[in-house]
């Protein structure tokens, strides 16, 4: 039952589509609508704790209102997230994200997004 309610709430939910593109190296996190990646700043390395990744995105909106999309869609994913005022921090069986605003005042956001394993 629990897969099936999962099932439904990820087919309605607004942002996520069957052809959404995921960023490489992070586990279940699409890369939402009106985002880019600066792809040759992702860094991915393993440890014996798990992967370690980091990105930045781009946006053509503030950075606050991506962090406040993702806080909503990733719980699709399975993630259990907490807003802080600056940041976005995820949680998921032994990984944790974490997305940091990096310019605040800037109209358009540009965010940095950290995996890391949790200890």
């Amino acid at each position: 039952m629990r897969n099936l309610l999962l099932a439904l709430f990820f087919i309605t939910t607004s942002a996520w589509s069957a052809d959404q593109v995921f960023l490489e190296g992070f586990p279940d996190v699409p890369l939402l609508d009106g985002l880019s990646e600066q792809a040759d700043d992702r860094v991915i390395f393993d440890t014996p704790s798990g992967t370690v990744a980091e990105t930045v995105i781009r946006a053509k909106i503030p950075a606050k209102q991506v962090l406040n999309t993702y806080s909503k869609e990733l719980v699709t994913f399975g993630w259990d997230c907490a807003r802080g005022p600056l940041s976005l921090t995820c949680e998921r069986e032994n990984d944790r994200l974490v997305f940091l605003d990096d310019d605040p005042d800037a109209s358009e956001g540009i965010m940095i997004l950290r995996l890391e394993p949790v200890e």
